[in-house]
């Protein structure tokens, strides 16, 4: 009986109907994560306003969303020939996605 099930093809119709049925979900499901994560990336978050001033210079207004933020040494911004004033060990500095 099972032998004759296989010779008649109805087990592979339904193989070939699971398969594409995953694929189907594969498909949609990674354009799913493509569309989550796209709009995360493109949707702007909360913009900020900065005004960033050299000595010599009048100062500039900066617009755009903070993408991150780090600490740097005055050590380091010293080396580079900017003037850090005070005591302060370390500075942070703001990256600006404009």
């Amino acid at each position: 009986m099972l032998r004759k099930w296989f010779r008649s093809g109805s087990p592979w119709i339904w193989l070939n109907a699971a398969a594409v049925s995953v694929s189907l979900i594969m498909v949609f499901g990674l354009l799913g994560l493509i569309l989550f994560r796209g709009m995360g990336y493109f949707w702007p978050s909360d913009v900020q306003q900065l005004e960033y001033s050299e000595q010599s210079a009048p100062p500039q207004r900066l617009i755009g969303e903070i993408w991150d933020k780090e600490d740097v040494l005055t050590a380091t911004l010293r080396d580079l020939g900017h003037d850090i004033g005070g005591g302060k060990i370390s500075v942070v500095r703001y990256l600006l996605k404009t």
